[in-house]
């Protein structure tokens, strides 16, 4: 990896997410972008915002963002290079127009508290970041704090596996970090399978028998759950997911069991699109 994106609401989980992005860039020794979107408030009135409240947001913008990239600077041991990023934008649009124009390898975000979590997570920026921006996207839990990535668990429908499987990337990780490849698959009396599983699960690991992969066919009524329980049993350091349409990542993020799954566990998400 050589430019990752962090972006920031200036809120604590948002300086975890950071924290993460920072420990992972000196990892690989990559530039890392700390991004803030902003928008200027529109008056009810018909009197547009004027031109010194646009100058004073974005100063404030830049102060805080400047104060965090001092802050990293100062543990900066592998001398890594930090630049800082903001528009008066949605993040979405904000995150755009920048990958847009820079092309990273990685856009990190954060989430919110306990009590935003159907609005972070269902209909809002972190769930339109990952369904409509086509780069890699992690997401960090609360309470993550990256160190390797030793054990590596992929969550796989067995579904048209050559078009979505993010190989390249896989490969990369597993190699990188010397890491575990476990691709987990859950289904509950046999309603996932299918006619086409079994060859597309022979077509996948042709993909990735050279990184030689645990297969965990995992048995539960409730996918979230069951994922949870594996990945904290087995100590998995990331999990990788495919945002398809009505598939894993809105399943993944619905439910009675989404508090524990990102807010109470350690492992981050890495959503990655169809190849």
């Amino acid at each position: 990896m050589k430019k990752i994106v962090a972006c920031t609401d200036f809120s604590a989980n948002a300086t975890v997410a950071i924290d993460y992005a920072f420990a992972l860039a000196n990892y690989y020794k990559a530039e890392l972008v700390l991004l803030h979107s902003y928008l200027v408030p529109v008056p009810v009135s018909e009197v547009p915002p004027s031109t010194e409240m646009f100058e004073q947001a974005k100063k404030e913008s830049e102060d805080y963002l400047e104060k965090i990239k001092a802050d990293l600077q100062a543990k900066n041991k592998e001398g890594i290079f930090i630049s800082t990023y903001t528009e008066n934008e949605n993040l979405l649009l904000c995150l755009e127009e920048f990958c847009k124009n820079n092309n990273p390898d990685l856009v990190v975000v954060g989430t919110r508290g306990h009590r935003d979590i159907v609005d972070v997570l269902v209909g809002s920026n972190t769930t339109k970041i990952v369904n409509r921006l086509f780069y890699p996207v992690l997401i960090v839990p609360a309470n993550a704090a990256f160190d390797s990535f030793s054990k590596i668990g992929f969550a796989c429908d067995f579904e048209n596996v050559v078009k979505t499987t993010p190989v390249d990337l896989i490969k990369k990780l597993v190699v990188d970090f010397n890491a575990q490849l476990y691709v987990l698959n859950v289904d509950y009396q046999n309603k996932q399978f299918t006619p086409q599983t079994p060859e597309e699960s022979m077509m996948l690991d042709h993909l990735l028998f050279k990184l030689k992969p645990h297969y965990q066919f995992l048995e539960g009524k409730d996918m979230p759950e069951t994922i949870d329980d594996y990945a904290r049993k087995n100590n998995l350091d990331l999990l990788i997911t495919i945002p398809k349409k009505h598939n894993f990542f809105e399943r993944f993020f619905k439910g009675t069991h989404t508090n524990k799954l990102v807010y109470h566990t350690h492992i981050p998400l890495l959503c990655v699109h169809e190849k």
